[in-house]
């Protein structure tokens, strides 16, 4: 929703951790780091999963208590713990979706992240530095709709500021999140990775 042309002000230039890995020469099947983090079983989606919606699965599991908020991601099971009323962490160490804290605002909880893995960088969806800063906004505006509002700061990766917001509607009671078996025992990686060997084998 902002910028008004719906276009996400990337910074020319701007290299994010896959970029730099294939600036120094190393490609994606040098080894598990270069695959990404889905296919690895670690995590789906943008930097936060409940940034965007999903291609598949894209249902999430929202639990609150008072100090707490839970959102599980139906894709690969992310499980994203925001502190309410805390601060962030005093170390700056880079951690899987980042160090979230929340407050209320009225009726909004407002949710501000950072500390992200640069790992976390998506080409498809938001590219990360170690800048990236994330503010979402979670108002409940029925019984069934949360109105989800997000901005992204990294003026690293972006020329600017931008925002975007969706509607989330809960599904009924009998349509439940499933466990999400993400390649049972991960066959997928030994075999893009032997198959890569053997290619160099054969040249």
């Amino acid at each position: 929703m902002d910028p008004l042309d719906g276009r996400i002000p990337r910074r020319e230039g701007f290299m994010d951790f896959n970029a730099k890995r294939r600036a120094i020469g190393l490609a994606d099947t040098d080894g598990p780091e270069g695959q990404p983090l889905s296919g690895r079983c670690l995590m789906f989606g943008a930097a936060a999963p409940s940034l965007t919606p999903m291609m598949m699965n894209p249902n999430l599991q929202i639990v609150q208590t008072e100090n707490y908020l839970m959102i599980m991601t139906e894709m690969i099971h992310d499980a994203r713990i925001i502190r309410i009323g805390d601060d962030h962490f005093k170390h700056n160490i880079p951690q899987w979706m980042g160090d979230s804290v929340a407050h209320w605002e009225d009726d909004t909880l407002v949710v501000h992240s950072k500390n992200f893995r640069p790992e976390q960088s998506s080409s498809r969806s938001i590219v990360i530095s170690e800048d990236f800063e994330l503010i979402e906004r979670y108002t409940l505006v029925g019984d069934n709709d949360i109105h989800y509002e997000f901005t992204v700061h990294d003026e690293q990766a972006y020329t600017r500021p931008f925002s975007g917001e969706r509607i989330l509607s809960r599904n009924a009671p009998e349509e439940k999140v499933y466990e999400f078996a993400c390649h049972e025992g991960n066959y997928s990686l030994p075999g893009i990775l032997a198959g890569a060997r053997r290619l160099e084998s054969d040249e």
